[in-house]
């Protein structure tokens, strides 16, 4: 079973980008437009960018606090691999588990940042003992897929 969210990452890419154009636009109006040069709002033109600026930097800071990741998890061909890296406007390093499904010990889905983000923790069986790989953020996955990934690795919980 194969289970992943490319479309998620392309629409948070595609939000990135575009709110950053539209920025440029915005800021590019106002100093180019004659008519704002007094603006009927009250404020002045250096004010109106740091508005916008703080309005940008909140829509694009809230992804990377709850670390968006792009994530392909497979448990076909008795190998179990999870492929993950950052969704934002700049996409992290790709990384990737892959060992045999036999080595596979179990999972957990811990909580952080106030609740908000939920983190996927793998823990496998080697022969020195049970290695804990790094927490891959669940938070690019919808409510549905997150349920059927948890389902998946439950099933491979039982094995």
């Amino acid at each position: 079973m194969v289970i992943e969210n490319i479309n998620a990452s392309y629409k948070q890419w595609f939000r990135s980008l575009a709110s950053t154009i539209i920025l440029g636009i915005l800021i590019s109006l106002l100093f180019t437009i004659p008519s704002f040069n007094n603006p009927p709002w009250g404020l002045s033109k250096i004010q109106t960018v740091i508005i916008l600026l703080i309005i940008y930097l909140v829509y694009i800071l809230i992804p990377i606090i709850l670390n968006y990741q792009f994530i392909y998890i497979s448990d076909d061909d008795e190998k179990f691999t999870i492929r993950y890296y950052n969704i934002s406007f700049i996409p992290g390093k790709k990384k990737a588990i892959v060992f045999d499904l036999s080595e596979f010990d179990h999972f957990e889905v811990t909580k952080s940042v106030f609740n908000l983000r939920e983190n996927l923790v793998i823990y496998r069986k080697m022969q020195k003992g049970i290695v804990k790989y790094p927490p891959i953020s669940l938070m690019g996955f919808k409510p549905a897929k997150r349920k059927k990934a948890i389902q998946m690795l439950t099933s491979l919980n039982k094995r």
